[in-house]
């Protein structure tokens, strides 16, 4: 099965400031599009790529997924939240496991860096599949526009407490 035989050749590892040509060119295929790569490249002059994931076939980028700090109010406690997104793949590459080998890869390391929560804006009948849930069943709202669905957050931290509140993506989004 070629999607098996792609999927077992793709490597990943953590993305660095040598890869922004790379995850460019992925986020502006993917999304037929520069807006998407335009916040990672800002993201990245903020300081605000928190971690960077990148799947590789061989020498080629064929996918990434970007997480960025978030923050919630109100917040009574020591919280540390990250946006997923943009999270992309090469159209020869889709619908073959490579965005779910980036996410399925992510999470744990994540909670291991001492994250407590993931939250996004995406596909309500896709990430479900990788425990994310609509944000407002664990209590959590976003400021933008848009249907409750798809706003979607996944808590890391077993046993710790879960924050309550409005999450707000970095400023950097605001431009979006």
């Amino acid at each position: 099965m070629i999607g098996m035989s792609i999927l077992n050749s793709t490597m990943l590892r953590v993305g660095t400031d040598k890869d922004a040509a790379g995850i460019e060119a992925v986020l502006t295929t993917a999304f037929g599009r520069r807006e998407e790569a335009a916040l990672v490249a800002n993201l990245r002059a903020a300081g605000a790529c928190a971690y960077t994931l990148v799947a590789v076939v061989g020498e080629e980028i064929v996918g990434c997924c970007i997480f960025s700090p978030v923050t919630i109010e109100p917040v009574h406690m020591v919280w540390r939240g990250l946006g997923l997104g943009p999270i992309g793949v090469l159209p020869a590459y889709q619908k073959r496991g490579v965005g779910g080998k980036l996410i399925r890869a992510s999470l744990p390391v994540l909670a291991d860096k001492g994250y407590h929560t993931v939250v996004l804006l995406g596909h309500p009948s896709y990430y479900p599949r990788f425990g994310f849930v609509p944000g407002h069943e664990l209590g959590l709202a976003t400021t933008y526009d848009v249907p409750a669905e798809v706003f979607m957050a996944q808590n890391l931290r077993v046993g710790v407490p879960a924050v309550v509140g409005t999450v707000h993506y970095h400023p950097v989004f605001a431009g979006v």
